[in-house]
């Protein structure tokens, strides 16, 4: 079993963690606390069974010097947690990531936002089991956090969230090479959406 989150670097201070795995027996006893960084701030998000061999796949944000920006942060772990590899994805500045997922031919996707200009725009990745970047889609819906995706074979989707006074759900339809089929704002006209092309969620 395994946990994945994050551990202050000091009680008295914020905004300067690391990331943190437990690794435990499959009683959850015999833990073990396992710690990656560097000087900034790290956190997890996700943590998976690998599919290439024994071990761990994680998934987080790291930031870089004086936390001005981040990238989605995928570390390849053993059994035991020791570190194999680890990658660093995405194209825009500051990016925090939400969820990791396998997607249906064994690759992974990896979802989450951008910050630009002080707002959010949700933003989806997609690697190989060796965390190559395959594609990164920033999508259209402006103050967005994709917070998960699932795929199948001819397809994925993104689920997130859209702040426009309320928090409404969003839904977005990709092709599997990341080209949005459809997206949706629930709740919202599709004028409101502020999508190029939005749908309605009975549509997608």
């Amino acid at each position: 079993r395994a946990m994945a989150g994050l551990r202050r670097k000091s009680l008295n201070t914020t905004g300067e963690e690391d990331l943190l795995v437990v690794l435990t027996g499959p009683d959850g006893g015999n833990a073990q606390f396992k710690v990656y960084g560097g000087p900034e701030s790290d956190a997890a998000s996700s943590i998976l069974p690998a599919s290439d061999g024994p071990g761990w796949l994680v998934a987080g944000s790291r930031s870089g010097a004086g936390n001005a920006q981040s990238k989605f942060w995928l570390l390849r772990l053993d059994a035991a947690g020791n570190l194999l590899w680890d990658k660093q994805l995405g194209q825009q500045q500051l990016l925090i990531l939400r969820h990791l997922a396998q997607s249906a031919d064994g690759g992974l996707l990896l979802s989450g936002y951008a910050i630009i200009s002080g707002n959010s725009h949700g933003v989806l990745v997609r690697a190989d089991v060796k965390g190559a970047t395959l594609w990164s889609r920033e999508l259209g819906i402006v103050n967005s956090r994709w917070n998960a995706s699932v795929s199948w074979a001819d397809g994925i989707a993104g689920i997130g969230v859209k702040e426009s006074g309320k928090s409404v759900a969003v839904l977005a339809r990709l092709d599997p090479w990341g080209n949005p089929t459809c997206t949706a704002c629930a709740g919202l006209s599709p004028a409101d959406c502020d999508d190029a092309d939005p749908k309605t969620l009975d549509f997608c």
